[in-house]
């Protein structure tokens, strides 16, 4: 069984967007206390003293980073003045095989007040002007039709806000689409696959309760419960990856808005 909505669709209809509260002050940094996936394989990284366990979970960090984010910085390059020094794919491979294969590079994210995307974004925009300092890219010449032609490419991601917001839809389509196929793999394994039903035709679909009670027998109590469980479930997903970004708790539901919005305008 596939999810079967766009994810723009399922976003807004789920009411995935929290109403309006109190927000409890901001705080940008990192939060030390947090426990995400990434943070506790990157303490296994770092604390481990078994080579082999050690490298496995290198490896695994890596691969989740790079499935998790290579789309939208490619999306960045292609929106950006870089897009003329080659391939987005091959720049942002070529930038993954130069930063990921430091063992410190994603500690030091940590050390940041940075989401992990923007973290990698600004990485990649300083390994590309790296690469036209030295003049060449993939160890070939660079060539350059003039020499302004370095100075108009070397421009930092803050100066370029339509390839960064280009960037940042991606990353959020990619979340979304993430939390509904891992929605979707716990309500199967837990054999609830209704439950993914019912979301999909009322949410979805526009049924009324009465109207898919009419069509399957059950009653309403158990679809409302059904409906809710999927939300309950997408949300927790959604704030879980905005957490292994490095999004503060304080600044959850600020996050979940964003994604809203720019999902809604794609």
């Amino acid at each position: 069984m596939q999810a079967g909505c766009s994810l723009s669709t399922c976003w807004r209809a789920s009411s995935l967007r929290p109403m309006p509260d109190a927000r409890s002050p901001h705080h940008d940094a990192f939060p030390t206390t947090q426990r995400t996936w990434i943070v506790d394989t990157l303490r296994l990284v770092l604390e481990s003293r078994e080579p082999g366990a050690r490298e496995r979970a290198l490896t695994e960090l890596r691969q989740h980073i790079m499935q998790r984010c290579f789309e939208p910085l490619c999306i960045y390059v292609k929106g950006s003045s870089f897009r003329t020094m080659g391939e987005s794919a091959d720049l942002v491979n070529g930038f993954f095989a130069s930063r990921l294969s430091r063992d410190d590079y994603i500690a030091k994210w940590t050390e940041s007040n940075l989401p992990l995307r923007r973290w990698l974004a600004n990485g990649l925009v300083m390994h590309l002007r790296e690469r036209l300092r030295e003049g060449r890219i993939g160890g070939k010449p660079l060539e350059m039709r003039d020499p302004s032609d370095l100075e108009t490419l070397d421009i930092p991601a803050l100066h370029e806000p339509d390839a960064a917001m280009a960037m940042e839809r991606s990353w959020a389509e990619a979340v979304v689409a993430g939390a509904l196929n891992a929605t979707l793999r716990g309500l199967e394994a837990a054999r609830r696959q209704a439950a993914w039903e019912v979301f999909q035709l009322h949410f979805v679909e526009g049924l009324s309760y009465e109207a898919i009670s009419a069509r399957t027998g059950r009653t309403l109590l158990d679809l409302k419960a059904d409906a809710k469980l999927v939300q309950r479930r997408l949300r927790s997903e959604v704030e879980q990856a905005l957490r292994d970004d490095g999004v503060p708790e304080s600044r959850l539901e600020e996050e979940t808005d964003r994604m809203v919005f720019m999902l809604m305008e794609s």
